[in-house]
């Protein structure tokens, strides 16, 4: 039984950007000033179940129409040629429309079921699966769910005994049971990374090729008022890894593929400063000799636990620090954080010798012109070696969509980068304006500047930097000539 997964091509209506639709945070990203910058993220997620597929027996395809730049007529030519029986059909939020209408193209080319997956999935499964283009939704997580339904399919089995999955019989639409989450993590094959090329996507905080993303846990303990994955497809549940299967996975990416760098994709590596010192020590013991770089939260760090980091390759951590106003990380955001832990553990960080990125957002609930401003002072006082702000995004499944679900919306506006303001005190422009002052007041200051070159020590350095600075131009100057674009429709 062939069994194809699908990362479908972009809307032509937008012309202007360019979908990222398989990460955390899917959105649109600007191309006007930089049309050959169209980063992918790795499709992580679709890679561990083309693996559970195939170690089931299932001939199994993967084609990611938005990192080859397939238009929906190639697209659909592809899909006829393996003519699968089955389609796992990846959605996101700010795509679902133009994803339904793949969806239809795709009914009305070949005969096949259509499975769709992710948390826009999970949330509104029900509504989706009354479309009379999609058969199944899988909720949460996917691995298992997308297994089993190709499984009753070959057996002529019975959907009903399936958990996790909503789907129709006789007309009617039918949500089973929740699946329990993977227990053992161990247990799962690794990505598989042969369907698709790795090189052909782009990691922005990676510097060394050939890097790979790896997970070494699962969930995240924080409750962040804005972040959907850990409570929407995790259920704020945390499973680890043992790190032996880390380690295995690692020597595999080396040995197999050249590996040189490992993102540790994790929401949240260090759960505990013990679980770190751990992995550490697994790296030292087994000699792996990998760069590698990792998410964290500001809290559970010490200086004894970077200095490990740092002895055993670790090159980049990034901190979601979120906010500058200590009010709004405690009364809205609900991170669980201080301002103090955030200055210590950067501090920590780069004392070791590791750099420090700092993750921010604007735009939640509650947030004003003060707040922003608190928040631009503190990154001044943090001063991390590269920063991120984004616009909050209200993901169904988060605790922020509860709140403004109630309210019309556009759900292209769902992109964290150039969509319109879910705040009631600040519109979209004023929010874009503010993230404009915070990169140009920090980046373009002599002394930053001087940094950034003296830091840089070899040619994957300098590559790295030139295009950290395509990206800033092109979002800079995609958001002045927006900005001079709604000027012009408004006179």
């Amino acid at each position: 039984m062939k069994v194809l997964i699908l990362n479908g091509p972009d809307d032509p209506a937008e012309k202007d950007t360019f979908l990222v639709r398989v990460d955390r945070w899917p959105g649109r990203k600007m191309r006007k000033f930089a049309k050959d910058e169209t980063i992918q993220v790795y499709p992580i997620w679709l890679a561990y179940s083309a693996a559970v597929l195939k170690q089931e027996g299932f001939e199994t395809f993967l084609i990611d129409a938005m990192v080859g730049q397939l238009t929906l007529e190639e697209t659909m030519q592809k899909v006829k040629e393996i003519n699968p029986e089955m389609i796992v059909l990846q959605v996101s939020t700010p795509s679902i429309e133009y994803d339904l209408k793949i969806a239809q193209h795709i009914k009305e080319t070949i005969d096949t079921a259509i499975v769709i997956v992710d948390f826009h999935a999970s949330y509104y499964h029900k509504e989706l699966v009354a479309s009379p283009y999609i058969d199944f939704a899988v909720r949460g997580e996917m691995e298992m769910g997308i297994k089993e339904i190709a499984t009753t399919f070959r057996d002529k089995g019975d959907f009903s005994q399936v958990l996790g999955i909503t789907y129709k019989e006789n007309g009617q639409v039918v949500a089973n049971p929740d699946r329990p989450l993977i227990k053992d993590l161990d247990a799962l094959p690794f990505p598989d990374r042969d369907l698709i090329d790795q090189r052909n996507y782009r990691q922005e905080l990676c510097h060394y090729p050939p890097y790979f993303q790896l997970f070494a846990s699962r969930g995240c303990p924080g409750r962040c008022v804005f972040c959907v994955w850990p409570g929407g497809m995790f259920r704020n549940k945390v499973r680890l890894r043992s790190v032996a299967s880390v380690c295995d996975e690692i020597e595999h990416l080396k040995e197999k593929y050249g590996a040189k760098e490992i993102y540790l994709y994790d929401d949240t590596l260090n759960v505990s400063i013990k679980r770190v010192m751990e992995m550490c020590q697994g790296f030292i013991d087994r000699k792996l000799d990998i760069i590698w770089l990792c998410q964290m939260r500001p809290d559970h760090t010490s200086p004894e636990m970077f200095k490990m980091m740092k002895s055993c390759g670790c090159r980049l951590v990034v901190f979601g620090v979120e906010s500058g106003s200590q009010r709004m990380l405690d009364e809205v955001i609900h991170k669980g954080i201080t301002l103090q832990q955030a200055l210590n553990s950067v501090r920590w960080c780069q004392e070791a010798g590791i750099e420090a990125h700092a993750t921010f957002v604007v735009g939640v609930p509650g947030e004003t012109k003060e707040t922003i401003a608190e928040t631009t002072a503190f990154l001044k006082k943090l001063k991390p070696d590269e920063f991120q702000v984004s616009v909050a995004t209200p993901y169904p499944g988060s605790p922020y969509y509860e709140m403004i679900k109630h309210k019309p919306h556009d759900w292209r506006d769902f992109d964290g980068n150039i969509g319109e303001s879910f705040c009631e005190d600040l519109t979209g422009e004023e929010l874009k304006e503010a993230i404009y002052k915070m990169y140009t007041g920090y980046y373009l200051t002599p002394a930053s500047l001087l940094k950034r070159i003296y830091k840089m020590r070899n040619w994957d350095e300098v590559m790295h930097n030139w295009q950290q600075a395509k990206g800033f131009i092109s979002r800079t100057l995609s958001f002045r000539s927006l900005k001079k674009e709604k000027k012009s429709e408004s006179c």
